[in-house]
């Protein structure tokens, strides 16, 4: 009889999990928490070994077709303004010691999903805790049910249940004073007027803008907390704040933003 893997999280880690788990002939049973286990999300890198995994994973190609992998990246350093500080041409593949990418995140688990398959996860179950029972565990959920399984991994994220089990005496997490808005925008990529990437800097911000597929583009803005009125945490306000010290290029690609993110770092 195969073993049973119980997997708290349908995220990229969970669900990596859970293919590699069935590669190696276990059986998979993920639990999420939320209603959906579709991830919005906006973007991330892929380094070489990131690729490789997914190769291993069998989900390389499919993401890589929806990601933006250039064995060449043309970009610049920009102070806020537009004022050029240096052009670079990246040799990603020679540098880097493999193919490189730039994802939107949607891509990348959905690729992870389609590869899982929706039978594999139960959605709105949350976890609580577990009990080790021998050499099994029972995994305890917020509805009451107790569900047994060999193994457990939690890829429940930073506020983990299954971490604070392990860990009872770990302090919360600490604040960077950094907040960040994020976003990802499709159909403007010409902003970048052929760049693969943007990178801004200035005193207390850091933004960055790189293309992530054929017509998308992934950007970030990271600023000191103080440089954010007290209070203020709407991502629009944050931009419109922040937005009249950059350049056109900056305002072109963030105005023609819809969805934007705000995080406290």
């Amino acid at each position: 009889m195969a073993r049973t893997a119980l997997i708290v999280g349908a995220g990229i880690g969970g669900l990596s999990a859970a293919i590699a788990l069935r590669q190696a002939g276990w059986q998979v049973r993920i639990f999420e928490r939320a209603a959906s286990p579709r991830e919005l999300g906006f973007g991330l890198a892929l380094a070489p070994n990131a690729t490789r995994a997914l190769a291993d994973l069998g989900v390389a190609d499919t993401v890589l077709a929806r990601a933006f992998a250039p064995p060449r990246l043309l970009g610049e350093l920009r102070r806020m303004d537009g004022t050029l500080i240096k052009r670079f041409g990246l040799p990603v593949a020679a540098v880097m010691g493999g193919t490189m990418a730039i994802a939107l995140r949607p891509a990348l688990h959905g690729a992870l999903l389609d590869a899982v398959g929706l039978d594999a996860i139960a959605v709105t179950r949350e976890a609580q805790g577990f009990t080790q029972i021998g050499d099994r565990v029972a995994l305890h959920l917020s509805d009451g049910e107790n569900i047994e399984g060999d193994l457990l991994v939690g890829a429940d994220g930073i506020r983990s249940a299954i971490r604070a089990v392990l860990h009872p005496s770990e302090p919360p997490p600490r604040s960077s004073d950094i907040v960040a808005v994020r976003g990802a925008v499709h159909g403007v990529v010409d902003r970048l007027g052929g760049l693969g990437g943007v990178y801004y800097l200035g005193p207390g911000v850091e933004s960055v803008f790189v293309r992530a597929s054929e017509t998308g583009i992934y950007w970030f803005l990271s600023l000191a907390r103080e440089l954010v009125p007290h209070g203020m945490t709407d991502p629009a306000a944050v931009l419109a704040h922040l937005t009249p010290r950059f350049d056109a290029t900056f305002r072109a690609v963030t105005s023609a933003t819809g969805d934007l993110r705000f995080d406290e770092l």
